[in-house]
């Protein structure tokens, strides 16, 4: 004879929430759990998307909120809407590497040096902001473009000469920084070579980058 199942309705009145316990309670925070889920992805899918990463290293401390936040306005009052969704949105990522931490704190120092030579094989940034000493560990690892990268632009520059512009030359850049930090810091750009521009799409969304870094820099076309 099948098992009667019994219904809330008919169990007494002191032993209606530990009914609901017994029978209801997995189901209850499953479905709970599943709606929340839902309004997380729905939410992360409505958040926009940023234009661009613009790679920011140094072995000097930058990580200032003046800086920072006056580097991420400073790109977005530029015409740099990669994606086309109307609105321009470039995100700094910022490596700071502490030497004093070889001694203070190596675990610490061996995550953010991996931190670090992880950035310089990123491809996928192509503005880099570098303080000397990160300058020189981008060049040799081939990650500092040339002028040739500027291709079609007057730039003033021999085309084999490395693009390596302190920020205080760039109006745009240096009117959002302070000065003692933007004597400090350079713009350079990844070379096509090391880009990994193996489709046509990675082709365009390159040269859509040279095109408003030469804006910025106020370069003329040549044709």
């Amino acid at each position: 004879m099948a098992e009667h199942v019994r219904k809330i309705s008919e169990v007494p009145k002191g032993q209606k929430l530990q009914f609901f316990i017994d029978y209801f309670w997995l189901h209850t925070l499953l479905i709970v759990c599943g709606i929340l889920c839902l309004c997380y992805l729905i939410y992360a899918f409505n958040q926009p998307r940023p234009d661009a990463k613009v790679l920011m290293a140094s072995y000097e401390n930058f990580a200032s909120e003046e800086v920072l936040t006056g580097l991420e306005n400073a790109f977005n009052e530029q015409e740099m809407d990669f994606n086309e969704d109307g609105r321009v949105i470039m995100q700094i990522n910022y490596n700071y590497l502490d030497e004093s931490l070889k001694v203070r704190s190596p675990e610490s120092f061996v995550t953010l040096q991996t931190k670090l030579m992880t950035s310089v094989g990123d491809r996928s940034q192509l503005y880099h902001i570098l303080d000397e000493k990160a300058y020189q560990l981008f060049l040799s690892y081939t990650a500092v473009g040339t002028y040739a990268e500027f291709e079609g632009y007057e730039t003033g520059h021999n085309p084999e000469e490395l693009v390596k512009i302190p920020l205080s030359e760039i109006p745009a850049l240096a009117a959002k920084v302070p000065e003692k930090d933007a004597e400090k810091l350079f713009l350079t750009v990844r070379p096509r070579a090391t880009a990994v521009l193996d489709t046509e799409e990675k082709q365009v969304y390159y040269n859509k980058h040279i095109d408003e870094l030469a804006k910025m820099l106020g370069f003329e076309k040549t044709n």
